[in-house]
């Protein structure tokens, strides 16, 4: 990591104490301690979806996926042209007797990542039928890891886990 975009580390330090809080454990530097999931659907379906049934659906769905607990949020924006959720879920594994944080138990690997794509695509298989909306206008699904932001600026001050991503407008 940069050292000199240290001050903003701390906009992240709630989810630091969430996650020691939850796993007793001390949080690695280099540890993901959020994974953001951004979930939406073409505009061409907005007259044909119901939304309340959507946005019930992606609540389960996150919580079936990443365990109840984990989800730390999930924000409706109807600020675009297409309503979509911000989830962002802490990556606590706690199937494996003590808590751990675990970012690669969901993230770890092409298969891990396509297999989160399959199960969200099953989840609203049903809706997208009930909708008659074209299954070819369904556009997928996307993730992000947090990094540095300086919002006031419209600035991404760093990703850590994408390589040059520094001072991106």
């Amino acid at each position: 990591a940069d050292h000199k975009f240290k001050s903003y580390n701390e906009q992240v330090k709630e989810t630091k104490d969430f996650v020691e809080k939850a796993t007793g454990r001390k949080v690695r530097k280099d540890a993901v301690l959020a994974i953001e999931v951004v979930l939406t659907y073409t505009a061409a379906a907005n007259d044909d979806i119901n939304l309340d049934d959507w946005k019930k659906q992606n609540v389960e769905w996150l919580e079936s996926y990443f365990g109840r607990e984990n989800i730390m949020s999930a924000v409706l924006h109807m600020d675009e042209t297409c309503p979509h959720i911000h989830a962002m879920v802490s990556p606590i594994d706690r199937e494996s007797g003590q808590p751990r944080y675990n970012a690669k138990k969901w993230l770890g690997g092409k298969e891990k990542m396509a297999h989160m794509q399959d199960d969200y695509a099953k989840a609203i298989y049903d809706l997208m039928t009930e909708s008659k909306v074209d299954k070819s206008a369904i556009k997928g699904i996307g993730f992000g890891l947090p990094g540095q932001i300086d919002c006031a600026n419209g600035v991404v001050r760093l990703l850590p886990n994408i390589p040059g991503w520094v001072n991106v407008p």
